[in-house]
């Protein structure tokens, strides 16, 4: 039996056998099978396939991530005058 792991907000998803870990996932989230998502904000509608990895990332709703993907992204702040 495989379990899902959460460590955020995960209303109304669905999450089987995978790791969620500092993220926001909106309605209507499912996330595959042995996944991981770090630090990442799911729109509703977002799919997850399996074995992914997602950090540092905001999908936009209705995305399909596929299988085995690896997306991860470094948070840059913005600040100061714009030229």
């Amino acid at each position: 039996m495989r379990a899902g792991v959460g460590f955020g907000d995960l209303p109304g998803c669905i999450v089987s056998g995978s790791t969620i870990y500092g993220s926001v996932l909106c309605p209507n989230v499912r996330v595959h099978s042995f996944c991981r998502v770090d630090q990442c904000i799911l729109m509703p509608g977002v799919r997850v396939g399996r074995h992914a990895r997602i950090r540092h990332a905001i999908v936009d709703r209705d995305v399909l991530i596929p299988a085995a993907q690896s997306l991860a992204t470094t948070w840059k702040r913005i600040g100061g005058a714009i030229p």
